[in-house]
């Protein structure tokens, strides 16, 4: 799976158990993890894609390749998933949803207070067999056989004793929920929320159709019309309030209830993020649009815990350290105010303690900031982390090494509320309106400026990603041209953008306008790889070596983590023809040592190179971020060492461990000139070193440099 980072949701776990008031027994025993007798056979898209188109009927038995029959064969059709459901708030009536890593499903039961008994985070295995199965006005789902008030049969709720039956409970309630972008992979054995846009649900029947039916769901930068005037519904009847979306067309429909404990609150002004459960209802799916809303898909919210229209927040109040953490994992992008207190050593990659954190503007590292509440704070635990992107004006003027004096200043600044670097973080565009410093004036941001190329979208004329980003390029089926650079490798952009092919994810790419080592985010977009032969081909994860081609890529210009992208690309070629197969070994470079005929790095890996003021010559690839080769290797200049490189007889994007050595950087003006901490812009340069050959890192390598000669 591609999601790496884990979410929790604030939802609480609601598992229970029986308590009393005075405990007189010691060996009472105390709560049952229930585990479940029935095995699944059957995933929730598979069952699904089998009764689609069919009637409502009893569920027959399957046979062994999971086909319908009559009674074949005495195997029922056995499902698992996790309650996505609540029916707490009464906003949600006589219906669960669970969810497994393929789909979800609704179940239609007569009972009110489900809650009682399937947590939210629960996971229950269901026999499906001798349950009804159908469509009730297209939305799919299990429950039983019923007739509409002129007798014509329809589904209806099961009784809840017969569910009971047909249901076990396996393992205690999970409620952690990871959040899916477009694209991304569901997850297995855990919750998990779809982040969508409107105009992308599906319109007619088909398998995504009835996939998203039942699925928990979460619509960002939203707004109601109404907000500030309606109540959500009026009390005792049902009410359609509609959310628009920016950037999409079309509104949705929020279903609410006049018995829902919230039905006389107000619905929330401005913009904000909504979540729930993705139903449908429609006489008939044939039509897109209704009234300017899509077509028969509603949102069932849960609570009012899954509207976050927050007044703070905002840059006029925004959060302090203690407030933002109570929004972590949901989504949040907002603004933090802080001191400025120091910021995260280098080579690590998870803070665990305070000897992780320099509490000083003694830094190590350029991409990241530390604030804590007051500017004395030494605990990190009550500190939150800041991710300066590369490139940007935040890393401009508030990186540490840089700017020493920000040290114990005040700053507020915007961004998503997430993990970065183990701990509660702010990762955001990083662009001049997006933070503010006590006593320090910013200017304007001033990106280098791309090369600029226009093209008319053809395949011999190609879009560039500058005519993409500034919204000259559109089109459904068109040609563009960049540098493989990195993945988004989870949910947010500019906030898990990897300009390495670290940590790849499978399901995207980053290409750029600039070369790798020169991509920032203002001058790179993403790319969707649909499954299947493009993404084979592509894929960073599986072709590493791809870093830094130049590629052409057929698709569609639209928008993915909320940038102007590359979509459903269909076809591909590498500059200078289709997909090359990279050489097994690297060219071979023989040299004496002298300036003029250095080493190669395979000279000195194969031991034919020796000397103690020898020069060597190879292309700067990485460092190693902490103390072990190759565990903390990285080729890239994320995470930068300050004190060594990795140099290799292959460029960046297609050095590995096997044709690259270590080099010490002495502290002076070698390690200043050559450190990709301080000048990342090295990555991917061909140098000259002057030094002794010996031992580092437990490899042979590069010590003691005492003269270098970069190329340009």
């Amino acid at each position: 799976m591609n999601i790496k980072q884990l979410m929790q949701l604030g939802l609480g776990v609601l598992a229970a158990a029986g308590t009393t008031a005075c405990q007189n027994h010691f060996d009472d025993p105390g709560l049952v993890t229930p585990v479940a007798q029935l095995t699944p056979n059957t995933t929730i898209a598979e069952f699904k894609s089998i009764f689609a188109d069919e009637p409502n009927q009893l569920c027959p038995y399957k046979d062994s390749f999971g086909t319908k029959t009559s009674m074949v064969s005495p195997t029922p059709y056995i499902v698992k998933g996790r309650v996505i459901s609540s029916d707490a708030t009464g906003n949600i009536y006589q219906t669960l949803c669970i969810q497994d890593e393929t789909s979800a499903m609704t179940f239609a039961i007569r009972r009110a207070g489900l809650y009682d008994y399937y947590h939210l985070g629960q996971e229950v295995v269901v026999n499906l067999t001798d349950l009804w199965v159908g469509q009730y006005n297209y939305l799919m789902q299990i429950g039983w056989f019923g007739e509409s008030s002129t007798g014509v049969p329809q589904m209806s709720r099961v009784d809840f004793t017969v569910f009971q039956t047909h249901a076990e409970l396996n393992g205690l309630p999970e409620t952690s929920v990871r959040y899916v972008m477009p694209g991304d992979d569901y997850p297995d054995n855990s919750m998990y929320c779809i982040v969508s846009e409107i105009d992308k649900l599906p319109t007619s029947p088909g398998e995504d159709f009835y996939n998203l039916q039942g699925q928990l769901v979460e619509f960002r930068n939203v707004s109601f019309e109404g907000g500030g005037e309606l109540t959500y519904a009026p009390y005792q009847e049902n009410a359609s309030r509609y959310i628009t979306q920016e950037g999409n067309s079309l509104k949705l429909c929020v279903r609410n209830s006049g018995y829902a404990t919230f039905y006389n609150d107000m619905l929330p002004e401005g913009t904000g993020t909504i979540r729930g459960i993705l139903s449908y209802y429609a006489s008939d799916p044939s039509y897109a649009t209704t009234d300017g809303s899509i077509n028969g898909w509603q949102l069932l919210i849960r609570s009012l815990d899954d509207v976050e229209f927050d007044e703070e927040g905002t840059k006029s109040e925004p959060y302090t350290i203690e407030e933002a953490k109570a929004q972590m994992n949901k989504g949040r992008n907002a603004w933090v105010s802080g001191y400025i207190v120091g910021s995260v050593k280098g080579g690590v990659s998870t803070v665990t303690s305070n000897d992780d954190i320099i509490f000083s503007n003694d830094a190590e590292m350029s991409n990241n900031l530390v604030i804590g509440p007051t500017a004395d704070c030494r605990d990190f635990s009550q500190c939150m982390t800041v991710n300066l992107p590369q490139g940007t004006a935040l890393r401009k003027y508030a990186n540490l090494p840089d700017n020493p004096s920000v040290y114990g200043r005040s700053m507020i600044v915007r961004g998503l509320i997430d993990l970065f670097l183990g701990i509660p973080g702010i990762s955001g565009t990083g662009e001049a309106d997006s933070f503010e410093i006590d006593g320090i004036v910013i200017g304007p941001d001033t990106p280098d400026n791309p090369p600029s190329t226009v093209g008319d979208g053809s395949e011999t004329a190609p879009f560039s990603v500058t005519q993409i980003m500034d919204g000259t390029a559109t089109g459904s089926d068109v040609w563009v041209e960049g540098y493989i650079v990195g993945t988004v490798t989870d949910k947010s952009w500019p906030a898990d953008v990897e300009f390495s092919a670290a940590n790849a994810s499978n399901t995207n790419l980053i290409i750029s306008v600039m070369p790798a080592g020169e991509a920032t985010t203002d001058n790179s977009i993403p790319v969707q790889l649909p499954a299947g032969d493009v993404r084979n081909a592509l894929s960073l994860q599986q072709h590493p070596d791809n870093l830094g081609r130049k590629v052409k890529l057929r698709g569609s210009i639209e928008k993915y983590f909320g940038q102007m992208a590359v979509k459903s690309v269909s076809e591909y070629s590498f500059d200078g023809g289709g997909s090359v197969t990279p050489p097994d070994n690297p060219p071979s470079t023989v040299g004496d040592g002298s300036e003029t005929s250095p080493f190669g790095v395979a000279q000195i890996m194969d031991g034919t190179a020796t000397g103690s003021d020898v020069w060597v010559e190879g292309y700067i690839v990485g460092t190693v971020t902490d103390k072990s080769w190759p565990a903390d290797v990285e080729f890239s200049a994320a995470n930068a060492s300050n004190t060594n490189l990795i140099i290799s007889v292959m460029p960046a994007g297609e050095a590995t461990t096997d044709n690259s050595i270590p080099v010490q950087l002495p502290a002076g003006d070698v390690r200043n000139a050559l450190s990709l901490q301080q000048h990342p812009d090295n990555l991917g340069r061909k140098v000259k070193l002057r030094g002794s050959i010996e031992k580092y890192f437990g490899q042979m390598a590069l010590k003691s440099v005492s003269e270098y000669v970069i190329e340009p």
